[in-house]
């Protein structure tokens, strides 16, 4: 008699993640979203829903238990969002894009918008708190530069976004997310990690609708065949990583998650404000160019830097812990 609610508060939680990473994806790395056509909003739709379902699912099989592998986890949703739903934009410039807009906009984006849903579940955790109002102001600022100036500066997209437009498709999204989350506050879900992870079955229907969406990709012809192989290798590295580190011992991340701890409303207002003024400040500041570097290219280069540099930075701190793991044994 308890399956049916339970199952109902599961996927309350992984529609409020999938709407955080289309918020994401879609507004925040801004790709002309007001251009797409009908069956093109299906396929993203669908596509956000199956990852985010993935993403839990994947941080749950693997006990994730810190930033670190919540990094990798968003370095597997970062590399399927340019290959399935955004291939055209992310794979447009082989190898370049790959790092930048895949490796560092939508994986650094991803774990982010997956921060978010983390934020929004343990609102009895003070420094959540902080951070979210922190990363509001760099979000804020970063998409009022973003969508004022790519259509400017680079090949993203052409047709100026006014404010108005920027803020009515933001609300929209967000409200949609908010009364998620507010489904999911009222109903106080006692779930636990485990209610996250599909079943064997749940698990093959979510990789077959993964897999229907690549195959329409390849029939529309929208994917660069060149950067497959890079991409299926680098998933199969970050699946390892999390393979090779799950451990049935010890804490994972959703231990102060599930049952969620829904935050508090002040804190949401407050972090909606100082988004939407900080991204109308920078929306509203000019070109300002030093050293031929701009604010946009500054963004761009952080960006790169970050797609360069996080999946090394993983790796080499999980070594240096296996091998101070390894001298500790020999010495004992």
């Amino acid at each position: 008699m308890q399956t049916h609610p339970k199952l109902i508060d599961v996927w309350a939680l992984r529609l409020l993640l999938a709407t955080l990473l289309f918020f994401g994806a879609e507004l925040l790395l801004w790709i002309n979203p007001l251009q797409h056509s009908a069956l093109e909003w299906a396929l993203r739709i669908v596509g956000y829903i199956a990852l985010a379902t993935l993403m839990l699912d994947f941080a749950v099989r693997y006990r994730i238990r810190e930033v670190y592998d919540a990094l990798v986890l968003a370095g597997i949703y970062g590399l399927s969002v340019g290959l399935l739903l955004q291939p055209q934009t992310s794979l447009a410039d082989y190898p370049r894009t790959l790092m930048t807009r895949v490796m560092g906009g939508q994986a650094l984006i991803g774990v982010e918008m997956f921060g978010l849903f983390l934020v929004l579940t343990g609102g009895h955790i003070p420094r959540y708190r902080r951070l979210m109002l922190g990363f509001s102001v760099w979000l804020g600022f970063y998409w009022g530069i973003w969508v004022r100036w790519s259509p400017v500066l680079t090949d993203f997209f052409s047709t100026q976004v006014d404010l108005v437009t920027m803020f009515v498709c933001a609300g929209i999204i967000f409200t949609l997310a908010l009364a998620l989350f507010t489904f999911m506050s009222r109903r106080h879900p006692a779930l636990t990690a485990s209610d996250l992870q599909l079943s064997p079955m749940g698990l093959g229907v979510t990789l077959i609708v993964l897999i229907i969406v690549f195959l329409v990709r390849l029939a529309d012809n929208a994917i660069n065949l060149a950067a497959l192989p890079a991409i299926i290798l680098l998933l199969v590295l970050c699946s390892a990583i999390l393979w090779f580190r799950r451990s049935d011992k010890g804490k994972t991340l959703f231990d102060s998650h599930l049952p969620p701890t829904p935050l508090g409303w002040l804190w949401i207002v407050l972090a909606i404000v100082i988004f939407s003024g900080a991204a109308i400040i920078s929306y509203n500041i000019p070109l300002i160019t030093v050293f031929d570097f701009n604010q946009l290219s500054v963004m761009e280069f952080a960006f790169a830097f970050g797609g360069l540099v996080w999946l090394p930075l993983v790796a080499a701190v999980f070594s240096v812990r296996a091998i101070d793991r390894q001298a500790q044994r020999l010495e004992g």
